[in-house]
């Protein structure tokens, strides 16, 4: 909501800039506090730094969708990797997607599609959001999806930080957005004072995001992580609608509902059919198991003949 607001006088790089400075200021006080370890082995530092770039990517595509169109049509849009996780799974393990995957991908696709609101749909042209913020929206997505998968998959090999991983984010946020600046001219400093307290906002509460979105993939995988990242919705439009008086129109909320129950539908499946799965394989166990004792209780009846 703060970069929305201080988009209507700044442009969306340079306050994705002086966000994450505000960031890296925060993160580097909890290093400071609490004195994490670093990894030292360069394959280690190769990958954290690969990561940290992804996330970086999807966080600098969200804040620009967002000053490019609004939270309550770029906010759906980026909860689509709850979709972008679930397929990625299905690479990762080999395996062809099921008759429900394939409905709720084509239900998560109608909502983007009321969300972007096409002329052949509302019959009113000039409502089309714009067009490139649309794309950074579903690209955010996709960028926080494989972030989730990845920063996983690294987790379980060893141990990562959630502030080293912050601090990562934060540099390669700032980087990239001091390339994008001196490439396309944009300036470096705001328009006007206020517009520092936006930055601050903006800032403190994307760290408190990146931290928890990590320390959540310590404890829960990616499909329950990414399923409850979707009430960000709920809780977008409600202050949309009541901070920054922008209301919401009966197509982004059409499109956010099948989006959202997209997320939930094929997390809420997936996780059912993983409990079934080892229900049985636990079931398979305890029969391996009396079966393996009641031969070794007729071993120790029968008699030896010698």
């Amino acid at each position: 909501m703060a970069l929305s607001k201080a988009s209507e006088e700044n442009h969306p790089i340079m306050m994705t800039l002086w966000a994450f400075v505000t960031f890296l200021a925060v993160d580097v006080l909890v290093i400071v506090v609490l004195r994490p370890g670093f990894p030292l082995a360069m394959e280690d530092l190769f990958l954290d730094n690969v990561c940290a770039i992804i996330h970086a990517l999807g966080s600098i595509s969200v804040n620009v969708a967002i000053a490019l169109t609004s939270p309550s049509i770029t906010t759906p849009l980026y909860q689509c990797m709850s979709v972008v996780v679930i397929l990625l799974t299905m690479v990762k393990d080999m395996k062809l997607p099921r008759s429900w995957d394939v409905i709720f991908t084509i239900l998560a696709i109608t909502g983007v599609l009321f969300i972007t609101k096409p002329p052949f749909l509302t019959n009113q042209p000039s409502t089309e959001p714009n067009p490139f913020g649309i794309i950074l929206g579903v690209s955010s997505a996709v960028f926080y999806g494989l972030y989730l998968m990845f920063f996983q998959s690294l987790n379980k090999t060893r141990t990562i930080s959630t502030s080293w991983m912050c601090f990562l984010i934060a540099c390669w946020c700032i980087v990239i957005c001091v390339i994008v600046s001196l490439i396309a001219d944009i300036p470096f400093l705001p328009t006007n004072v206020h517009s520092f307290i936006y930055f601050t906002i903006s800032g403190l509460f994307s760290f408190l995001a990146a931290a928890s979105l990590n320390l959540a993939l310590k404890y829960e995988n990616a499909e329950v992580v990414s399923i409850l990242m979707t009430s960000d919705i709920v809780f977008t439009y409600v202050m949309q609608i009541s901070l920054l008086h922008i209301p919401v129109d009966s197509y982004s909320c059409v499109g956010a509902l099948l989006i959202g129950s997209t997320s939930v539908g094929i997390s809420a499946l997936e996780l059912y059919t993983r409990t079934i799965g080892e229900e049985e394989a636990s079931d398979e166990e305890v029969s391996h198991i009396r079966e393996v004792s009641d031969n070794d209780q007729e071993l120790e009846h029968t008699p030896l003949i010698d």
